[in-house]
This record gives structure tokens, sequence and C-alpha cells, in this order.
């Protein structure tokens, strides 16, 4: 069967921003089960590996979000197939959306990928011939298109999430993300890290460890165009390289595990094989080399005529 498609509309910024970052949308208790509410009713069908989009008062549209399970640190009370009411008061404050004393009934979607999909404004879609509703299923075309024609003509949702804030958001450069929504419906995935994004750069972006930090310092420092875990598809498979050089096409890969970990050395064997199979620029660094980037990682770059 093939998976549905649904659009979900949201008020306020701070809301879709808490969407994004906690991997989940609410509704309130008598919206969701109101007769009145029978698109809802409806999209009471969603399941695991549906795709959302969410819009902001029929602005600007971003996704699409893969509906998972719940997130683990979320207490649920009870469930209505893919809805499942929290228990607001037992769920960790930190990761509460800032919506949900208000909507306890949330559906759950991939937070890996949350922050690898593409947004754009609603004259974009309105020029294409997109006639959406603010809240309801779609064909599975419409649905098919519409994530085409966010995710090549669109902003990085990064980008946006970044801009909410007061850091400057130097690294990240507004461009047209790699497109990979043909990986993505294989289900081919590679390289989702289960490390979190905790630590934060100069510039305000956040990355997976203290060595990636000085990695993306060092970049920043010297003013040169980076972004953090652009996806990049390679036939069916999806990756998410630590580092992209858009000035010149070069990818950063950080191989902290790699004299410790044999598994890791294994993966990293394979990963790199595929890029030499599809000609992709890749440096390399090692743990031992990170206090020596000055020297190293801009010799590294010069190799491939990057200054």
């Amino acid at each position: 069967m093939p998976y549905k498609y649904a659009t979900f509309q949201t008020n306020e910024v701070q809301y879709l921003t808490s969407c994004v970052k906690t991997g989940s949308y609410g509704e309130s208790d008598p919206a969701f089960r109101a007769p009145r509410f029978d698109v809802l009713g409806k999209l009471r069908e969603i399941g695991p590996g549906d795709r959302i989009f969410i819009h902001l008062k029929g602005r600007l549209y971003c996704g699409p979000f893969f509906i998972t399970v719940p997130h683990p640190e979320f207490n649920i009370q009870e469930s209505v197939g893919s809805w499942y009411k929290v228990n607001v008061e037992q769920t960790p404050p930190d990761a509460r959306p800032i919506w949900l004393f208000d909507k306890p009934w949330c559906f759950f979607f991939d937070r890996d990928l949350s922050m690898q999909v593409n947004y754009c404004f609603a004259g974009l879609l309105s020029k294409a011939g997109f006639k959406l509703p603010p809240l309801g299923l779609l064909d599975n075309e419409v649905g098919e298109r519409l994530w085409q024609v966010i995710d090549e003509n669109g902003s990085p949702f990064s980008d946006f999430l970044q801009r909410q804030t007061s850091f400057a958001y130097n690294g990240f450069p507004k461009s047209v993300s790699i497109p990979f929504h043909q990986a993505l419906s294989t289900r081919h995935l590679v390289g989702q890290s289960k490390t979190p994004v905790q630590y934060r750069t100069r510039n305000g972006i956040f990355v997976r460890s203290k060595s990636e930090v000085l990695i993306a310092n060092f970049l920043h420092d010297r003013r040169i165009s980076f972004e953090y875990e652009r996806p990049l598809v390679l036939g069916n498979t999806f990756l998410r390289p630590d580092f992209y050089l858009p000035d010149c096409q070069v990818y950063i890969e950080h191989l902290g595990l790699y004299d410790s970990n044999p598994e890791y050395r294994q993966d990293w064997k394979w990963k790199k094989s595929l890029f030499d199979t599809h000609k992709v620029k890749v440096v390399t660094l090692f743990e031992a080399e990170i206090p020596q980037l000055d020297s190293v990682l801009l010799r590294k770059l010069a190799d491939f005529g990057c200054k």
C-alpha cells in the first residue's frame, strides 16, 4: 500500500519551530474528537512512514516529515492509531513542545530526517499550480509532486530554524539541497547517527562532537562556507557526510572512531568505495589530525583546489 500524504497547519512561527525540533505535532482533545472535524477523522488513519507537510498559515510550507512511533522521552497515556495522548506532567520539560499543555494529542515524526527537509513560500507553489487544503489528505500524485517542488526549489529548513536565533548563520548559505526524495522512497538510509546534535559552534549551529566543533569553528573563522550534514544521494543510498563546502564542492568526513572501532573502519571502507564510484571529492580527518587543522586541513583542501 502506498504511503499517504497530508497537510497540517500552524499559526505561529514558534509553534512550527517547536514541531520540527521535537519531532511532533499536536491537536487539542476536543478538536481531535469533535464530529465537525471530519477531516481529522480521516487523518486519524495516518501511520508510520506516511509523509506530512506543515505550513505556517498557508504562507510557508515545509516537509515532508515521516510519521514514526513516539519518541521515548514522551510519556504516553493512550492512543488512537498513530495519534498519542501525551502525559504532559510526566514528560521531561526539555522534551515538551511549547504547545503541549493545550494540544496533548500528538503524532510523531523522524527527527533525524526533519533537519534535512526544505521549505518554500506559498507563492512559488501557487505558480506551480498547487491548491492545497489547510488540513487534509492529499492525493499521492499531488504529494509526490509537492515533495519534488519543495525539494528542488526550496531552501534548507535548518536555515529557517537558525535564522530564528540571535546567532549569525554565516556557515549555511541559502542553497537548494540535493534532491533526496527518490533515495528516501527506497528507505535505503545510511549514516543516521544516534549521537545527539548537542554542541554549539561559534556561528550558532549544533554538531555531534567536540572535534566537529573545532572543524566548524575553523571553517567559520576562515570564512569558508559550509553546510553541516547536508543530504547526499548516491544511487539509491542516502548519506549525510559531516561537512559540505559548496564553493569547491568538497565534503569533509571526520573519522573520529577509525582507530578504535573495527566495525567503524569497515563501514568507512564501504562508504569510501561509494564515494570513489560516484567520483565524490572527500577530505578525511582522523582524530589525531584535529589539533593540526591549520596545516593538515588547509593542505588537504588545497589538493582539491579549495583555498
